[in-house]
């Protein structure tokens, strides 16, 4: 049986459906969504990031033990939802310069040339 580019297509993605499902299944919380109505923002649920509709706009939520960040990647009015400010919190306590400093000097000699 002859096949054709759309069998193709319908096949790869059927596979990249099934993938999607498997990789939910083991991380069901991996990306998750939330409308903000209130005041403070729950704890985030999601292992990797969250989404959050705000009256601002949409909104990417991440943080790990390094750092807690709240993106703004739409901006657009919503009405009857509360307002979010982003930020970026740092988690960590900050690095001398002299360290910065070495630090940058090393990446800089071993960085290899283009």
């Amino acid at each position: 049986m002859r096949r054709t580019s759309s069998d193709l297509f319908y096949s790869s993605c059927t596979y990249t459906y099934c993938a999607i499902g498997v990789v939910l299944m083991l991380f069901p919380n991996l990306v998750t969504y939330y409308v903000h109505r209130g005041y403070s923002l729950p704890p985030n649920d999601a292992t990797a990031y969250q989404y959050i509709l705000a009256a601002t706009g949409v909104y990417l939520r991440a943080e790990n033990r390094f750092f807690d960040v709240l993106l703004p990647i739409a901006r657009c009015p919503v009405r009857g939802l509360a307002p979010l400010e982003p930020h970026f919190h740092l988690k960590v306590p900050r690095l001398p310069g002299r360290l910065l400093a070495a630090v940058l000097v090393d990446a800089r000699q071993a960085r290899q040339p283009d």
